[in-house]
């Protein structure tokens, strides 16, 4: 296994436990007012420092809120799980992300979500603000300014079906601007955090295991509230990696099925 391939090793003693997914108003949080959604935005000093002092929250194993708190929508993360390398080399950290509106939980369309977000360092955050800017709007990098990466799982227990609805980058590295602030030579921010899809999706298996549901769909699937109507985004890296957390694609490539789960 390569240095940049090792599994997270350790955990936030308040960590709070995927099966949940409900997180509640902290005691004491770092809250996030602002709206980040342009470039020149960005480019303020005091916005990407912002970012960073939010990240470093999280890194101290504290939860962090951004948005219109607490009568607006905003979202609350918490700390989930610090990430290393098998060097001990830091390689970010995964947070749960919960959605609010006037005080109360939201959930995607009605069914339980979990969502979990994946955040560098704090000393990169100020890059990853800064290069979110340049990607599509109310997309994870102004969702969660300073962040990588982020899935969403939304799981509809009258069928037996969960679904990864977004396995998104938050920067859009295909843009000139973002490719030179995160792949510089020596330094490739791309490269350091290039695992953050393969341990959400880990994360993710590992949250529908313990719910007991051992089929997530992938294409359309009748007689669901999912709302999928075609093969998700990502769909090859997805299934790619559930084939090597022990998962079986069904004929027609619409299902995995969990062949851990007896």
């Amino acid at each position: 296994m390569r240095h940049d391939q090792a599994p997270p090793t350790q955990r936030h003693e308040n960590s709070h436990e995927l099966a949940s997914c409900a997180i509640g108003t902290p005691r004491e949080s770092y809250i996030v007012d602002r709206r980040w959604q342009t470039p020149a935005e960005r480019e303020i000093s005091f916005l990407k420092e912002e970012a960073a002092r939010a990240v470093t929250y999280l890194h101290e194993g504290k939860p962090f809120i951004i948005g219109n708190h607490p009568d607006g929508v905003y979202r609350q993360l918490a700390p989930l799980e610090l990430c290393q390398s098998a060097t001990g080399e830091s390689k970010g950290l995964v947070a749960v992300a919960t959605r609010y509106n006037g005080g109360k939980e939201q959930s995607f369309l009605g069914l339980p979500t979990l969502t979990l977000v994946y955040f560098p360092t704090p000393s990169d955050a100020p890059t990853y603000c800064h290069a979110g800017a340049y990607s599509y709007r109310a997309g994870p990098a102004d969702l969660y300014p300073g962040s990588v990466g982020t899935l969403e799982l939304v799981i509809d227990h009258s069928s037996g079906l969960a679904q990864i609805t977004q396995l998104q980058s938050s920067a859009k590295i295909a843009h000139p601007s973002v490719s030179a602030m995160l792949k510089q030579p020596g330094n490739s921010l791309s490269t350091r955090y290039q695992r953050w899809p393969s341990r959400l999706l880990e994360l993710a298996f590992q949250h529908t295991r313990r719910m007991g549901i051992s089929h997530i769909a992938v294409g359309p699937v009748p007689d669901s509230k999912l709302p999928l109507s075609s093969f998700v985004r990502n769909h090859s890296m997805i299934c790619k990696k559930a084939e090597a957390c022990s998962y079986a694609r069904s004929k027609d490539r619409a299902i995995l099925t969990d062949t851990s789960i007896s």
